[in-house]
């Protein structure tokens, strides 16, 4: 269910701080306790256990069953829901505020704003991204919500700083054909493997 960013940003208020410590304190424990790995490790490693890193803290600071939170975790997916209007999943995001995915009926579903059938009492939830976007450095991320609507963001706001909140429109000309609805940066891959989380490759 696609959500307006005004409805997003009044709703979510009360917890975007909160949100956004919990992945910076995430990508700052990350590189506290494995630095000495970053050499042989690779991105898509890295964006793993950056992810892993950052559930952790939400699990602390969003405890399941606190007024209005719940957690689901189910095949890899892990998904912060609040209010039942929200469903919260954690990513790495590229320049273009996109995600990378495995392509699976799950992340199709997630982009495309469809019921999730692992998780069918969230038939009514409006699915968003919180990512974190790398500067120049891992640690000078920034920290975005998203809201993706099939190959594109209806729109994305930054909670970790003084930027204002952006809209995100199609760009595409109005006699350009639509896209096929695959899902904002799935990628195929030839071989099964584990989900990675926000990896560009």
């Amino acid at each position: 269910m696609v959500v307006s960013m005004t409805r997003a940003e009044a709703d979510l208020d009360p917890y975007r701080t909160r949100i956004a410590r919990c992945v910076s304190d995430g990508i700052r424990d990350f590189i506290a306790e494995q630095a000495p790995n970053f050499a042989f490790m690779r991105r898509g490693t890295q964006a793993d256990l950056v992810r892993d890193y950052i559930v952790r803290n939400v699990r602390r600071e969003f405890p399941d069953g606190e007024d209005g939170i719940a957690h689901k975790d189910r095949r890899g997916l892990f998904l912060l829901t609040i209010g039942n209007r929200y469903a919260l999943r954690f990513k790495k995001l590229n320049p273009r505020f996109r995600t990378s995915n495995t392509a699976t009926q799950l992340t199709l579903d997630f982009l495309l704003q469809r019921p999730l059938q692992l998780f069918p009492e969230l038939d009514e939830v409006a699915h968003l991204n919180v990512g974190y976007q790398p500067g120049v450095t891992l640690a000078n991320s920034t920290v975005w919500i998203t809201c993706p609507n099939g190959d594109k963001l209806e729109w994305k706001f930054s909670i970790s700083g003084n930027d204002e909140p952006e809209w995100m429109t199609d760009r595409r000309r109005p006699d350009a054909p639509a896209p096929a609805q695959s899902g904002a940066g799935v990628r195929p891959r030839k071989t099964p493997r584990v989900a990675l989380d926000g990896s560009s490759r």
